[in-house]
């Protein structure tokens, strides 16, 4: 089924949850894909495909465990909306957030129920066209407030 959505070649924006889609190897015949959702897909073994859809402004990844390392996220420039969260019942967890940092033209962040293993959110310092963040309630105040500073429009 994810494979013939792939060949859908004018597809702009895609919605998958609670499929056993082991790759997305196939995903880059998407050129036009603006938008996607990637949920409870617990079996996703990379993301590195994501890297070459070059239209991508808006990228949600929910529950997807098997991931830790979100490095080629950060090679999605272009993206204007992310969104790396757990599910209710399971905690996303990551290395680090610290790929985010290129991200510079990013205007929503939600990292719900993430935690990273280095525990900071100061990659995320460098990101001054943040409007939106979704947090939780973990992580330090302080780098939150910090946050809020180097964005003085942002809504947490």
């Amino acid at each position: 089924m994810f494979e013939a959505l792939c060949e859908m070649r004018g597809l702009e924006a895609l919605w998958l949850k609670w499929r056993g889609i082991k790759s997305l190897d196939s995903l880059p015949n998407l050129q036009q894909l603006q938008s996607l959702h990637i949920g409870s897909s617990a079996q996703l073994e990379s993301i590195t495909p994501l890297t070459r859809l070059k239209q991508l402004r808006w990228l949600e990844l929910e529950n997807i465990k098997r991931i830790h390392d979100i490095s080629p996220i950060g090679d999605c420039a272009q993206l204007l909306g992310l969104a790396i969260d757990g599910s209710m019942w399971t905690t996303q967890k990551v290395n680090s957030l610290s790929p985010l940092h290129k991200l510079e033209g990013l205007r929503y962040l939600s990292i719900i129920n993430l935690r990273a293993a280095d525990g900071s959110l100061k990659p995320l310092f460098g990101l001054h066209n943040l409007q939106r963040l979704h947090v939780a309630k973990w992580w330090a105040s302080s780098e939150v407030q910090e946050l809020k500073r180097n964005n003085p429009q942002l809504e947490i």
